[in-house]
Parts: structure tokens; sequence; C-alpha cells
């Protein structure tokens, strides 16, 4: 039905569906209610203001239509003035609360909803004083409200949250607030509706948390300038930004806006512990985006900051900080012992000690990161042992986007370990995780790893599809943090499949990107990849050298696992070249140093190619 009329009334591309939405909920899906209202809104130029705001003006209402409906109330003069007090209070509403308010006898009131229930403009569930009612339309409602003059409503709204005040502000003070915004009292509406955003913060109900805040938000900006305001703007900011990151993305633009400003604020009020709260989020989404310069100055601001409040709360998300950057700039042992600090300095405090401020646990982070660094390191047993343990923790702490975040790195790291079954499972799950909670950046994460998992499991396009449409994704939330790592995954599902132009492309790209932003976490590995495509499209020259170049940055680099990989290509190469000698010498090594997973299929191709050139020798 919404479709026919916006089509009809409106033309497709004019009004969105949201907009559809709220007008058959305005009219109760009656077609020329609908139909009028859809016109009224089109000829006025009000749809993108209905858009934006999601409240269709009332003033639209056709005027034949509105005086249809004030038409019905007039023929009962009486009780039109308690219809409208009840429409003050919302298309439904409670006996209690309309008599708290009504200011009549009790049985004055009971007659006069008698009679509006008698006339069929309003319903009645329940008996009195346990009764609820409802408008029997919602344009009847519009109507008895906009009849009223503006200041007798702002009474009503002033009474209403009085009352509202006494009974459900600590339940519902996103209610209250909304009173309170149409008695003119921005103040107490905006504390109320930052109330409503931590209610639903503590639910981990982010999307509800992130509109109180916003409503919050531009209520503050209604309010005189100065040092009062400029403190409350700072907290509102900091409290905002933890909803606006889980259902935006870390590192989307709008994320960036926003603690630059909250940056910018904190100094200019010389308040370090906002100061450090912003910067550690603006570190985020500036890592997220890969700018791993930027990131590596405000990581270093940040072990700056927590220097000078010397608490280990602090020095956990700095030292956090720090290892993640230097991770993705393939400083391994330097970012290992970044993490072990974080993990030190952390090891006595509750895994909620960061929560509710900064949205994360440093230690569960540091404990993820650390074993994602063991399996690059080839220590592929620990890292599993280190990231299931995280993902232990997390489940057990509860927090959503903790548990969403642990889950995403463990099956980073299965699918290193080339444990494709596990991942898969582990990927499903998680996606399933984040779409009930809206965690746009580890779904496609997650889609990325469960797409290359099913390319691995059934060779087919279908998996190919699935994680290049998460790649998409992460790069449309404004990630370019590891696009060289998810790039080389996806190439080398391609060149399994035997799409080697598709492969090139995406190899070229991840390099171009890695040299770019400096995110070297996965070059060596995109190098392999690169000499692989070179000996499958014939040209074993330039292989052998890609092939070198490989293995001797994955040596400098400490990165064991991509050694083994290297080594074994180029060993593989020489024995197809009948340099066996050559083949073994560059393999045995490598092979004798790797002492995790050996019944992983690395280790075990490694070695039946090493027993392979062997025996030729012999």
């Amino acid at each position: 039905m919404g479709r026919a009329y916006r089509q009809a009334a409106a033309g497709s591309e004019r009004i969105s569906d949201a907009v559809v939405t709220d007008i058959i909920a305005k009219t109760d899906g009656l077609p020329l209610f609908a139909e009028e209202l859809t016109k009224a809104l089109v000829e006025t130029g009000k749809v993108e203001q209905v858009a934006q705001t999601g409240d269709t003006p009332t003033t639209l209402i056709p005027p034949t239509l509105y005086d249809s409906l004030i038409a019905r109330l007039d023929r009962i003069p009486e009780v039109k003035e308690l219809a409208q007090t009840a429409a003050c209070i919302g298309r439904d509403f409670d006996f209690r609360t309309l008599a708290a308010v009504a200011g009549i006898g009790h049985e004055a009131l009971l007659r006069t909803l008698d009679r509006l229930v008698e006339a069929e403009l309003l319903f009645r569930r329940g008996e009195p004083p346990n009764a609820t009612y409802s408008f029997k339309h919602a344009l009847v409602r519009d109507a008895a409200y906009e009849s009223q003059l503006r200041s007798r409503r702002r009474e009503v709204h002033e009474a209403i949250v009085r009352v509202m005040e006494k009974s459900i502000a600590s339940t519902h003070p996103e209610m209250v607030a909304q009173h309170a915004v149409h008695a003119g009292q921005s103040e107490k509406a905006m504390m109320l509706f930052r109330q409503a955003g931590q209610h639903a913060l503590e639910r981990f109900a982010n999307r509800e948390a992130l509109q109180n805040f916003k409503n919050a938000f531009r209520l503050l900006q209604t309010l005189p300038r100065g040092p009062t305001r400029d403190q409350q703007e700072l907290s509102l900011r900091l409290e905002l930004g933890l909803p606006l990151i889980a259902t935006r993305g870390y590192a989307s633009e709008e994320v960036e806006t926003h603690y630059r400003s909250t940056v910018e604020l904190s100094q200019r009020l010389a308040d370090r512990e906002a100061e450090f709260a912003s910067t550690r989020s603006l570190w985020n989404c500036v890592y997220d985006r890969a700018d791993l310069g930027w990131s590596f100055d405000l990581a270093n601001r940040l072990v700056e900051l927590a220097d000078v409040s010397n608490t280990d709360e602090k020095r956990a998300l700095a030292f956090r900080a720090l290892g993640s950057t230097l991770m993705n700039r393939a400083e391994f042992p330097k970012a290992d012992d970044a993490f072990d600090k974080c993990l030190s300095v952390a090891s006595h405090l509750p895994p909620s000690t960061w929560i509710k401020a900064h949205g994360e646990t440093p230690s569960i982070v540091a404990e993820q990161y650390k074993g994602f660094i063991c399996v690059i390191r080839g220590r592929l047993d620990e890292a599993i042992r280190l990231t299931g343990s995280a993902v232990a923790r997390a489940e057990r702490l509860g927090h959503p986007i903790t548990q969403a975040f642990a889950r995403a790195i463990h099956a980073h790291v299965l699918v290193m370990r080339r444990d494709y079954d596990d991942c898969l499972k582990m990927s499903e799950e998680t996606s399933k995780f984040c779409a009930t909670h809206g965690f746009v950046f580890w779904s496609a994460h997650s889609a990325i790893l469960e797409g290359v998992a099913v390319a691995h499991l059934w060779p087919s396009k279908r998996g190919l599809e699935r994680a290049e449409d998460g790649l998409k994704d992460w790069i449309a939330n404004g990630a370019q943090l590891h696009v060289p790592t998810w790039s080389g995954l996806i190439a080398e599902a391609a060149l399994s499949l035997g799409q080697h132009e598709r492969a090139g492309e995406l190899l070229k790209n991840a390099v171009r990107i890695s040299d770019h932003n400096g995110d070297f976490f996965a070059r060596a590995e995109l190098e392999r990849l690169h000499g692989r495509l070179l000996l499958v499209t014939g040209n074993a020259r330039d292989c052998q050298s890609t092939l070198e170049r490989a293995l001797a940055l994955s040596r400098r680099q400490g990165a064991g696992l991509f050694e083994l990989r290297a080594a074994m290509d180029l060993a593989e190469l020489f024995v197809s070249e009948r340099d066996l000698e050559r083949a073994r010498v560059t393999l045995a090594p490598v092979v004798e140093s790797f002492h995790e997973h050996r019944e992983g299929t690395d280790y075990r191709r490694a070695l039946e190619l090493l027993h392979q050139a062997k025996a030729s020798i012999a």
C-alpha cells in the first residue's frame, strides 16, 4: 500500500519508505487520509523535514479533513477540552495520568471519557482507575492537539511533566523528555534524554542510546553558551561517542568528526581526563583508517597522558593502542612487548573497568592481538590458546561489542591456521550476533572470513563473492586497516579457484594500499602470493625473485608462518626445476624451526615436500 501511495502521489524518487511508513501510521492506513496527507507533504515541500525528524507536521492535515475531525469534537462541546488535554499526553494514555493533569472531579472525568468512547473517538481497555485509552485514529488526536492555543498546550505539557516525573521518569525518561520539550523546558528535556541514553547503553541498546543522546545534544545547542554548557557538551560528547562507534563503525567520517571536536573541546577546557578518553577514541578511528603515522603519534600521546595521570587504567589503554599500531606496521616484537605491558598493568583490574567510559577491555584486546602476533610468528598453538581464552573472557563479561571483537579475531587466527571448518562456524555465529546488535564493522569482518572459508572448503564462486561483499562493506565503513590482509586472503582463494586475473587485481591494489598506509602486517604474504601468481601464469624467473623477496621480508619481520609458506613455495619451484638440493637447503631449516601445529596443513605440506626433495637426492 505504501509504495502505491508514493508512486501515485509523489513519485518514487521523491518520498522514502520511512516517510511512507510515518504517513500510514498517522492515517491508520485509510486510503483517503493517506493520499491527502501525502499530497500535502509534497506540495508544501515538507518531505525532507519528515525524513530527518521522523515526525509529520500535524498542520499539514488537509483543511477539509481537519474541519471534519474538529466538527466531530465540536458536536460534543463539553468533551472537547478533555480530548485536547488527553491529546497532549499522546495517542495512548492512561486514566491515572489524565486524572492528575485534567484538574476535574473523578465523576466528571468518568462521564466525559464515556462520552468520547460512545462517540467512537476513543477506545478503552480495562476499567478505571486502571483503564487505558487510545484515540481511534491518530489524525483525530492530532486535530484535537492542534486545535488548542499554544499557551494552553504548553501549560498541559508542564503539568504532564510534573506528573510523569513522579511516576515514570526513572524508567522511561525519554517519554518525560518529549513533554518537557513541548513545555519549553529545554534543559530538563536535555537531561532526561541524556538519562535515557545512559539507560539504553546499560542495556547495550546502541541505536536507542544514540538517538537519545543526539536529542540531548540538539537541545544542548539551544542553551546559552558558557563554561557550564561547554562542560556539559564535553561529557555528553564522550557518552554519545560509544553508541556512535558501535552503530557507524570505528572508521566512519562521522566518528572522526565527532572525536576531533571532542579532543579540541577537552584541550580548550584543560580537561586531561576527557582529553585522554577522546584521544583514545580518535586513535581508534584513525587506526582503523590505517593512517598509521597519525595513529602512532596519537598512541604515543596516550602514553604521555597515561604517565601524567599515573593510573594503570589509562596505561593499559595506551599500551593497547601503541601495540596495535606497531602490529600493523609489522614491528611484531615491539608490538608483543607493548601488549605484555598492557596485560601486566591491567592484571589486577576487573575486565569491566573500562567498559562504561571507553567501550572496550584493553586486556582482552591485548590477549587477542598477542594471539594474532603469535600466529604470524609461527606459534600457532599458543595463538589459538590466547584468542580462545580471550573469547571465553569476553563471553563472561557479556559486553556485546567486546564479544564481537573477540570472536572475529579468533576466527581470523583460525583462518590463518587454515582451520577453515572452525573458522566458518565461528564467522557465521559472529555474523548473526553482529546483525542482532547492529555492529557494521565486525559484520563486514565476519563476512570476509566466512567467504574465504567457504571458498576453500567448497571451491566455488559463492564463497569468493561473499568475501568480496564483506570487503566492500568494510571499506564502505571508512576502514582501510587490514585491507591488504583481507585482499591477500581473498586473492589466495581466487588463485585456488583459477581466477588469476582477479587475484592479480586484488594483490596489486593491496600492495598499493600497503605502501600508502605503511600497513605491512601481511606484506610478506602479498609478495608470496604474487610469486605464486607469476608461477601459474608462466613467469618462473620473476616468480623466483619475488618469492625470495617474500622469504627475506618474513625473516626480517620474524613472521615465522609467512617464512614457512614462502620457503615452501620457493622449494616447490626448485623441485619443479629439478634443483633438489637447493629445495632442501631452502626448506629444511625453516621446517626444523617450526615447533607448533605440526598437524596443520602448512607444516604437513612442507614436510612432504622436504621428504620428496631428500628422497630424490638420495
